[in-house]
């Protein structure tokens, strides 16, 4: 089971790492704010090779979308996706550690 510490206020999240930051910084360039990114997208894939901009599990993300912490899916017919922008809105505001090193 997948834990997530940011609910306890005496936990630090690591800084990111060279693979996180890389991610973040192909996905700027690519995308617009239009931009759509699948849950796999956002959480990783290990099996498929793809690094987590969120670093979480599918049940902890998906509770926080029905608390209303994370913003609604977009539907395209069965598929579900989140807006780029909002995602990213997400990692800015859940990262204490930017603009420190």
């Amino acid at each position: 089971m997948i834990t997530d510490n940011t609910d306890k206020p005496d936990s630090k999240p690591a800084p990111p790492d060279d693979e996180y930051l890389d991610t973040l910084e192909r996905l700027n360039r690519k995308c617009n704010g239009d931009a759509l990114l699948r849950l796999w997208q956002i959480i990783g894939n290990k099996k498929m090779g793809i690094p987590a901009l969120l670093p979480i599990g599918k049940t902890v993300f998906w509770e926080r979308v029905r608390a209303g912490i994370y913003p609604a899916p977009v539907r395209l017919g069965r598929t579900v996706c989140w807006r780029y922008r909002d995602i990213m809105e997400i990692i800015e505001n859940a990262e204490p550690w930017r603009g420190r090193q």
